[in-house]
């Protein structure tokens, strides 16, 4: 008996060694190499300029493929290993062509923008290739949704650490050559090429039969949960593009450094939370959760909310000073106030998993919604006024009242499943 439960404890130091090593790569790489990095070549302003770039093309993101992924991770478990390469298949065709679109219809788009004189010139040769690298992102995690049901988090950490390593190299070629268009260039080649080779990998997918059944069961999930993910995802990519609109190229990327330095930090709390959801796709009800899981999901909850904001407070402001020496004091002021972001985004963070495996679909956009209406009329009240300070509090006021909604949300999952247990 004890030797299973260490084999089964060492099991899941493993797992969570290997997501945290694919985090560290997909987020900590770029943001504690490339953007500091790029930041020094090119300048505070253009940094700026290159911030607003990409936070336009994140607004959409991995979004499609975040809503195809889940609706994998929900509905794998009901199939035969047969049936689930045609499952992956339809998944990645369906991918292509909506891929293929939102790119044609995004570049059409920036150049009318430009044409017409709503965005410069120098704004759009930075956002050209980023739409172009929305494709590669969302098929290259998008053909990697089966490592995570099989459990294989070793093989997805070494694929993703790779393709940052290529993208930093390649992103300060480009920086040093070119400038923020440059940068951006190179950001995308790096990015692009392992994606490329992914694709190419695993080519024989796009072969199986497109099954339009499959399809009809991730299309019930892909819609609803990729708009839940744009209206969540794009709340702090709004907050710098409104900010952008208001203010300097300047101050946006003060507001770049502050959140980039925080984000490092919440990372850990994300990798959690992909974990759960991952560990929870091979189950079928919220019941068959261990109680080692449920004390490990406490220990984080714990260890989020509590120690995490101390850690932030203590050590953020050497972090912001080391990585962005140029940007001074205000980016330091801005991390102080959004310090208190980590607790409620620790309780978003960590019950999402459970909503999302095992609520109805449509409770997901509604709450979403909700939560961005909130967040975005903070940003336009707070914003013009008080620049990023504004956009700092705005964060922390709304990312407070969503934690507070997820919560009631996750009590009444539960809550609702004990209900139904009773004779």
């Amino acid at each position: 008996m004890m030797g299973n439960k260490a084999k089964l404890v060492k099991r899941d130091i493993g797992y969570t060694f290997w997501v945290f090593a694919e985090q560290a790569a997909y987020l900590a790489i770029p943001r504690l190499l490339l953007f500091p990095l790029a930041a020094y070549v090119i300048g505070k302003e253009n940094f700026g300029v290159f911030s607003i770039a990409l936070s336009i093309t994140l607004i959409l993101g991995m979004q499609p493929q975040n809503g195809l992924a889940t609706g994998l991770l929900r509905h794998l478990s009901e199939y035969q290993q047969k049936q689930r390469a045609s499952f992956l298949g339809t998944a990645m065709r369906m991918s292509h062509w909506v891929m293929i679109a939102i790119v044609a219809v995004g570049l059409a788009g920036a150049v009318i923008a430009g044409l017409i004189g709503i965005v410069s010139w120098r704004l759009l040769n930075c956002l050209f290739p980023l739409i172009i690298l929305l494709y590669f992102e969302n098929q290259f995690l998008l053909i990697l949704t089966e490592t995570r049901f099989l459990r294989q988090f070793r093989l997805r950490a070494i694929w993703v650490t790779g393709r940052s390593v290529l993208a930093v190299i390649c992103g300060l070629i480009g920086a040093l050559l070119g400038n923020a268009t440059g940068l951006s260039w190179g950001f995308t080649l790096g990015n692009s090429a392992l994606c490329a080779l992914l694709m190419f990998k695993h080519s024989a997918r796009f072969q199986t039969p497109y099954n339009k059944q499959m399809a009809a069961v991730l299309k019930s999930v892909w819609l609803q949960i990729t708009i839940a993910g744009i209206l969540t995802v794009s709340i702090p990519h709004i907050s710098r593009i409104i900010l952008g609109a208001y203010h300097s190229y300047n101050v946006v990327a003060d507001f770049v450094a502050a959140t980039t330095v925080l984000f490092l930090y919440i990372a850990p709390i994300y990798c959690f939370g992909g974990l759960i959801l991952s560990m929870l796709s091979r189950y079928s009800s919220i019941n068959q959760l261990s109680q080692r899981g449920k004390t490990y999901y406490l220990a984080i909850l714990l260890f989020g909310m509590i120690v995490l904001p101390g850690l932030v407070f203590l050590t953020g402001p050497t972090v912001i000073k080391f990585m962005f020496p140029q940007f001074g004091k205000e980016s330091v002021s801005l991390l102080r106030i959004l310090t208190w972001v980590v607790p409620s985004e620790t309780i978003s963070c960590l019950t999402r998993p459970f909503i999302y495996k095992f609520a109805p679909i449509k409770t997901i956009p509604i709450v979403n919604a909700t939560t961005f209406a909130i967040i975005l009329i903070l940003a336009f009240l707070l914003i013009p006024h008080y620049a990023a300070k504004g956009a700092a509090w705005g964060c922390v006021i709304g990312n407070t009242l969503t934690a507070i909604i997820w919560s009631v949300v996750c009590i009444r999952l539960f809550f609702a499943v004990n209900r139904i247990k009773k004779p």
